[in-house]
């Protein structure tokens, strides 16, 4: 064996060498961190979207440890009211997963209304939405279908009022009298949009684009797919606070750890004494069908 091969296995066995020591030392030097996130104890959340369109339907939680599981600190207990501009505040009444006004009630454009809520031991909180949305009628919906990759393009046209504005605009795709899927969640009894968007840019004529699949909206067995059979395109212009809030939950969602509804969560907020928002929206709707 010449010399230069006796070196180059050196260096091998050197190297092979400096690699262990280095595993065996970072084994050595593995430490268990405690690091409590940090938690200022609890706190209500409410989420609030009112539009004259249907009843009142308010979610109401208490701030929880990141990576809690947020169904666990829904809240049937409290006491919620709502206060129609000067007249007196009513109570409402505790649902399933939230607390409801009376079926046939319906807030009134152009009415302030003020929310509080209370649990003992934690303290209350307040939150006023007095800014409506003026109604926006959709002006036209237009599509067409690709037959070879079961697909519809959507594009939604609007009208588009004076001053900054905030819309979502939503496709729920049915078969028969069932919704089968949605592009994105609403605000009729869900959490709200998490794609709304400003007129900041461009006020005037606005229009939005959808491409969804018409061969999902259900299926027999675990292969048979059945297709969609018409889709009801939702425009909902909503007011500032309805918008910064999904805005800020957009924005967020790839830089925040752990649960949304968490303390920790950098987002908007206008309830006093805990966090969440209360905002209005107007709806229109338009049904599509092939």
């Amino acid at each position: 064996m010449n010399i230069i091969s006796k070196i180059y296995q050196y260096r091998i066995w050197a190297i092979a060498a400096m690699l262990l020591l280095m595993t065996l030392s970072a084994c050595e030097q593995v430490r268990n961190i405690d690091f409590p996130l940090p938690y200022e104890g609890d706190r209500l959340v409410a989420y609030a979207f009112l539009s004259p369109e249907q009843p009142v339907n308010i979610f109401l939680y208490k701030t929880q440890p990141t990576f809690a599981d947020s169904y666990q600190y829904r809240l049937s207990d409290a006491t919620v009211s709502l206060q129609q501009s000067q007249e007196a505040p009513w109570l409402l009444a505790p649902g399933e997963n939230s607390y409801l006004s009376p079926e046939d009630y319906r807030p009134v454009v152009g009415q302030t209304y003020t929310l509080r809520a209370s649990v003992p031991g934690i303290p209350a909180i307040e939150g006023r939405a007095s800014d409506w949305p003026s109604p926006v009628e959709i002006q036209q919906v237009s599509y067409g279908i690709d037959p070879d990759s079961n697909q519809i393009q959507l594009q939604v046209t609007w009208t588009d009022p004076p001053g900054p504005d905030y819309y979502f605009v939503e496709a729920i795709r049915y078969r028969a009298d069932t919704a089968y899927q949605r592009s994105g969640t609403g605000l009729r009894n869900t959490w709200g949009p998490t794609q709304a968007f400003s007129d900041t840019l461009s006020n005037g004529i606005l229009s939005r684009n959808f491409e969804l699949s018409i061969s999902t909206c259900g299926k027999i067995g675990t292969s048979t797919f059945l297709p969609c059979d018409r889709v009801e395109v939702v425009l909902y212009h909503v007011s500032k606070p309805v918008f910064l809030l999904f805005k800020s939950i957009s924005e967020g969602n790839n830089a925040v750890i752990g649960s949304w509804n968490s303390p920790d969560a950098p987002l908007y907020s206008n309830i006093d004494g805990g966090y969440g928002a209360i905002g209005t929206f107007t709806a229109d709707t338009v049904e599509v069908v092939w």
